[in-house]
This record gives C-alpha cells, structure tokens and sequence, in this order.
C-alpha cells in the first residue's frame, strides 16, 4: 500500500512539472533583410516585389480612375461605393496612399543594398536600379493621380522617427519634378526592350510613355 502511495504520488509530481516541448521554438533560421540580397538571385526577387505594388488597371477597385471610365462588372469592388460599404474603417482597395508608401520602402531598401550582392556585374546593377527609380517615379505618379500632392520620399526613414520629424506635404510641381527626376536617372540605365523572361519590366519606351503624361 505504501509503494502504491509513493508511486501515485510520483506521478503527481511529473504531472505539475511543465513539459518541454522543443519542437515549440522559434527557429534561428528565419529569413532577413540580408538573405534577400545574399545572391543575384533573391536579389532579383526582390526586384520582382517591388513591382508587386503595381495597381490593376483591370479592376477598378485596384486604381483610382479620374477620367470617367465605368465597369459594369457587378463584382467589381466598385459596387461597393454604390452599395454605400465605403468608410474610413472598410476603405476598400482604394488605399493608395499607405500601399504607395510600402512600394517606396520597398524600392529604397533595394537600392542601398543591391551593390552589395555577391557576384552581380555591375551592369545588371545599373539595369536594376534604373528599374528601382522607374518604379519610384510610377508610384509617386499614382500618388499624385489619386491624391494631389503628397509627400516626397527622399529616402528609408526610421520607424521610431518622432512626428515632429515627419517631412511635410510638397508642393505641386516639386511632386511633377521629383518624378521626372526618378524617371531622368531611369532613363540612364533601362533596356530598349526586355529580354523575353523579363517581359513586363520596365524600359526606355515605357519609361518615356510615363513621362508624356
């Protein structure tokens, strides 16, 4: 009886004891900043996300359309604005402005790092950054297509910036030259025309098309 009770009772004591569960880890593994730019290859990746900001054209919920063009697609995020499901809490996908924002992050973060890739020529280098610029002329355009006037990104900023630091709404035609400026120092580096694995990206012709606008 009394090996009964020593025995029950050890197991009592193993049962309160927390268990180790070692698969329940955060792995030291986990991707970072400087695994997306540790070879010519995820530095193109990268390159690729920052053309995933690109708006749809197709779906009007996806782009701001001043000009009065209407869809009749009864799918279309459209619908929402007649329906009246619109506010500040359910903008929709008409947030241009903060989307806007991550591209130009995204772009800056590629262009501090890409000369530091392990074996990528520096002509793809220049390919790639005048790519990057491009991308930060067509966002700004969008921005100023959508909004007006809007802050102008002149580089990767903190996240623990104070707000008394936040740079200020520009003016009109500082915007109009600060996306020239970007689509110029494109212009210096773009393909004539993209290699048939690269169609889609960006080059001089796409590049001058945006700046007739």
């Amino acid at each position: 009886m009394k090996k009964l009770y020593i025995v029950s009772l050890g197991l009592s004591l193993l049962l309160t004891i927390p268990s180790c569960n070692y698969l329940d880890v955060v792995p030291d593994e986990r991707p970072t900043e400087e695994d997306a730019f540790q070879d010519k290859y995820a530095a193109e990746r990268y390159l690729y996300s920052c053309y995933s900001f690109m708006p749809q054209e197709r779906q009007m919920g996806a782009s701001i359309r001043p000009h009065g063009e209407i869809l009749s697609s009864t799918d279309s995020p459209a619908t929402d604005i007649l329906l009246g499901n619109i506010s500040a809490a359910n903008p929709g996908d008409y947030r241009f402005w903060s989307r806007m924002y991550g591209a130009f992050r995204r772009c800056y973060t590629f262009l501090e790092n890409v000369d530091n890739v392990p074996h990528l020529d520096e002509e793809t280098k220049k390919i790639y950054k005048a790519e990057t610029n491009f991308l930060l002329g067509y966002y700004g355009f969008y921005l100023m297509k959508a909004y007006g006037p809007f802050i102008i990104p002149e580089g990767l900023y903190d996240y623990n910036m104070s707000p008394a630091d936040y740079p200020k709404r520009a003016k009109f035609d500082d915007c109009v030259d600060w996306i020239i400026g970007r689509l110029d120092e494109a212009g210096a580096g773009l393909l004539d025309k993209q290699p048939v694995n690269a169609l889609g990206r960006a080059t001089t012709v796409i590049n001058d098309a945006l700046k007739s606008r």
